[in-house]
């Protein structure tokens, strides 16, 4: 179990400290690009969850991110008691650590900072700000139904 608090606490800290340069170092809007032009560090303000979905309602935002967060959490407790494949727990433990310090941020702060966004990406999704949190929510849910198929493929 170890390993998967870790990996919780790691993907958290890793976007928290993230948000923290990017605050430090950034005003609202201002941009620089990276990575030979294919990334474009931002600071962007999200009072919404994914899109601004619920910005005008920030009581039920709150609540549905911490139940969001709570039942996280308790997949991978699940998953790790259950002995699942490993994708799946790893999918969990990002899942958790991703909204950990989303939900963390968005309690303190009454929002959630997203920082980089892909501007060679096709025309809509290069428009949206993203941050290390929200990858690993992504590639938390990805890893976990993978685990999850290629453990119930594998016992038919």
């Amino acid at each position: 179990m170890l390993k998967w608090i870790l990996t919780v606490a790691g993907t958290s800290f890793a976007d928290l400290a993230a948000k923290h340069y990017v605050h430090s170092s950034y005003k609202i809007g201002e941009e620089k690009t990276a990575a030979q032009g294919n990334i474009v560090i931002t600071r962007y303000e999200n009072k919404g969850a994914m899109l601004g979905l619920l910005k005008d309602n920030q009581d039920v935002l709150k609540w549905l991110s911490a139940a969001g967060l709570g039942a996280s959490a308790a997949s991978l407790r699940s998953s790790v008691a259950h002995r699942r494949p490993w994708a799946e727990k790893l999918g969990m433990a990002l899942l958790t650590g991703g909204a950990i310090s989303n939900v963390g941020e968005r309690t303190v702060r009454g929002c959630v900072t997203d920082y980089f966004r892909f501007p060679k990406a096709p025309k809509t999704l290069s428009k949206i700000v993203f941050n290390l949190g929200d990858i690993a929510i992504f590639a938390g849910i990805f890893l976990s139904i993978a685990g999850d198929i290629h453990s119930k493929i594998k016992n038919k």
